[in-house]
């Protein structure tokens, strides 16, 4: 429901007219609205319809946050668009859940919002910056947000518990330091045992034992994590007793308002889970490295720890050292694997000139250290062998 407006001069009520002509909208193969032509006077008025019918999207077409993709709102006669600023400043606008007005212009964060995204793009383009890597983004952004379309929005206080559990820092003391104590002794172990002496083979013969002990860390890691997961979801699930909410767009989580992917709530759960083992299985690697360099298991558990523990104290800096080393607190063990960091935003890096999303980056950047562990783990038990 809204009021429209009634402009006085001189004593003598002037009534404005706010009017439709035409305005389409479509999400992405979704029409939402269709030629919609209406014309509105000074009164009060309500938007009646069934859930996913165009009500709030209508709205934020007429509140200039959403742009139709065909047509146009007239203001006293004015486009909207042209008057700008002028006409949003004339407007009261609550959202449900997600403002896309969204950043203030003076603000340090990224820009986001339909809004705010709209008004930098014209502002590049103004200055004839089409070809640089912030337009790009910017419009690849725009395009993101815009096709999403507007989440209908549940009670999903099951899965918001859930990706806490998953996606805070308290989840890499729960899961990450024991996998430090667990895999820390599966090469170490030989050495400060003695047995490094006696276990001895061939090239081939070693090989074969390097690769299973690392299919051991890669079962354990994935039985840890996979525990975690489970004992996580049974019992937030058990306080509420309904998976109601699963099937809700992902922007209806607060902390996920942000985030450029379009998943449902039991698809970003399932994505979540595999990223959380994916992550773990890298780390496990990492651990796997470091024993296979020490002489002793404390040693391994405290350089593995310390790994995490400086990652997590670096995330946690002011403003000033982050911009600093930026690249190593993206990819560093306290952001990746975090889903709220990789997920919940839409961060975006230039690679060749090209576009590459957060996830796909740190996948890329994850395996790089994969590879890399292994090939020094294997390169580091020549010395075990013989010819």
């Amino acid at each position: 429901m809204f009021t429209a407006a009634v402009r006085r001069k001189d004593r003598r009520a002037v009534y404005l007219e706010l009017k439709f002509e035409q305005v389409s909208k479509n999400y992405k193969d979704k029409k939402v609205l269709k030629d919609i032509s209406v014309t509105m006077g000074t009164g009060v008025y309500g938007i009646l319809g069934p859930n996913g019918a165009g009500k709030t999207t209508m709205i934020k077409i007429m509140a200039d946050v959403l742009r139709p993709d065909t047509g146009r709102i007239l203001y006293d006669g004015q486009d909207i668009h042209i008057i700008g600023d002028e006409y949003r400043a004339k407007v009261g606008y609550l959202p449900q859940e997600i403002s896309f007005y969204g950043t203030l212009p003076e603000s340090n964060e990224e820009p986001y919002g339909i809004n705010t995204l709209q008004s930098k793009i014209s502002e590049l383009e103004k200055q004839g910056q089409q070809n640089t890597f912030e337009y790009k983004k910017l419009y690849y952004s725009l395009q993101k947000l815009t096709a999403l379309g507007e989440p209908e929005f549940a009670n999903i206080l099951l899965w918001e518990n859930l990706f806490t559990n998953w996606g805070e820092h308290m989840m890499q003391f729960l899961l990450l330091i024991p996998l430090a104590f667990l895999i820390s002794p599966i090469f170490v172990i030989e050495r400060s045992s003695g047995m490094d002496h006696l276990i001895l083979s061939s090239r081939h013969g070693r090989r074969k034992i390097v690769t299973a002990k690392l299919l051991s860390v890669l079962i354990t890691s994935t039985v840890i994590v996979m525990v975690y997961l489970i004992a996580t979801f049974v019992f937030g699930f058990l306080p509420h007793a309904s998976l109601h909410g699963w099937d809700a767009a992902i922007q209806s989580i607060p902390e996920y308002a942000r985030s450029m992917f379009g998943f449902k709530v039991w698809q970003f759960a399932v994505v979540s889970a595999l990223w959380l083992i994916f992550t773990g299985a890298v780390y496990s690697l990492i651990i796997s490295f470091i024993s296979s360099r020490m002489k002793s298991q404390m040693s391994a558990v405290g350089i593995s720890l310390a790994i995490l523990f400086i990652n997590v104290g670096l995330a946690a800096m002011g403003d000033g050292v982050l911009q600093r080393i930026q690249p190593i607190i993206d990819f560093g063990l306290a952001n990746v694997t975090l889903i709220k960091e990789v997920f919940g935003g839409y961060k975006v890096f230039n690679v060749f000139g090209m576009i590459v999303s957060y996830p796909i980056m740190a996948v890329f950047v994850l395996g790089l250290f994969s590879v890399l562990a292994v090939f020094g783990i294997y390169r580091g038990q020549k010395h075990k062998t013989v010819v």
